[in-house]
């Protein structure tokens, strides 16, 4: 749906004069390469972004809204009745109570909004979008730090009322942790991914996000390194994906293994940037791919309605191995930020924990 507004607005864009279409498109209008994804110009980019960029985000914003408010109230529900709530202060349980109150309803009156004036909606929508991502990633911010060794230990391991503490093995413990790291890390994507901003807007918020994420996930590191069994998981964890990094390493022309001193000495100082770097790596690559693939579409638009010569040359979209590259080189960027935090970082202090 959105590649085929994108198309319509580029139809239209052959209709009408604008800068875009005056002319034969050139042959590099785009540098995906370079991490360039701006137009020539200020006034086409413009241009794309009213004609058809905004507009796909305002049909996304439309289902986006509805899963958030669903979500919200679900979470809500969830969250009073689990043992959580009671890991943190009240007061700082009565403000997330009203802060969830609060999202809820500005999910619900911005979904009627849009339905009720969509043009109005889309003049306004990337300060909207921008202000929820804001809100929400805030929320879960305070929800993570504030989150006490107890509460990691419920939500990692899930043990059931009155039963035996849970004897784990380190691969199973391995495992244990290897959900909870991505599933915490979910959080930290989710909200990009639910209310996608330009790049050059979306790129630095994210990346502050997931910077203050690193230290909020004090209290999962602290839980891990209180219990023996996932310390020891975290390292077998840690172990393997520092022989996934190497082996990565040595495809790309690498013939020395890293050492995995780091990995007996300090595997919660590497894993937890590790995830939280990947959470926005990861994120921000499927971003740029969903708009280098949007904006793609918006210029082969303006070549077919531009004739033969305009036709000759369109942009080329990414081959299947430029994809593969680069989602290897977001796996290879978040482990040596996760290495480079590990050994330049102050360990986590636990003391107070």
């Amino acid at each position: 749906m959105g590649l085929n507004s994108a198309g319509a607005g580029a139809s239209d864009g052959g209709q009408h004069a604008g800068p875009s279409a005056a002319g034969p498109a050139p042959a590099k209008l785009l540098q995906p390469a370079l991490l360039s994804l701006r137009l020539p110009t200020a006034e086409e980019e413009e241009e794309y972004w009213r004609r058809s960029g905004t507009p796909a985000l305002v049909w996304q914003d439309s289902w986006a809204l509805l899963y958030t408010s669903f979500n919200v109230a679900i979470g809500h529900v969830l969250a009073a009745k689990s043992e959580h709530a009671a890991s943190m202060p009240s007061l700082v349980n009565t403000c997330l109570d009203a802060a969830s109150l609060i999202l809820f309803v500005a999910a619900i009156l911005g979904r009627a909004w849009l339905a009720l004036d969509a043009p109005s909606y889309g003049r306004h929508r990337t300060a909207f979008a921008a202000a929820n991502r804001v809100a929400r990633s805030v929320f879960m911010l305070v929800v993570f730090s504030q989150m006490s060794v107890d509460g990691w230990r419920d939500f990692v391991l899930h043990p059931k009322p009155g039963a035996p503490p849970q004897q784990l093995a380190p691969p199973a413990a391995a495992t244990v942790l290897l959900k909870g790291l991505a599933l915490s890390s979910t959080y930290w994507s989710m909200h990009a991914l639910l209310f996608p901003l330009r790049l050059t807007l979306a790129a630095p918020l994210h990346a502050a996000f997931c910077l203050a994420a690193w230290p909020a996930m004090h209290g999962f590191a602290c839980m891990v390194r209180a219990d023996p069994e996932l310390f020891l998981g975290a390292r077998v964890l840690c172990e393997r994906l520092q022989w996934v990094n190497n082996a990565a390493l040595l495809v790309v022309g690498e013939t020395t293994p890293v050492p995995d001193a780091v990995c007996r000495e300090r595997p919660l100082e590497l894993l937890v940037p590790l995830f939280c770097a990947l959470a926005c790596l990861g994120t921000l690559y499927l971003l740029y791919e969903r708009e280098l693939a949007h904006k793609l579409s918006y210029l082969r638009g303006l070549a077919r309605s531009g004739g033969a010569a305009a036709a000759a040359s369109e942009p080329g979209a990414p081959t299947p191995l430029h994809r593969l590259a680069g989602a290897a080189a977001v796996v290879l960027a978040s482990y040596a930020a996760g290495e480079a935090a590990a050994r330049w970082a102050a360990p986590y202090d636990c003391a107070a924990a």
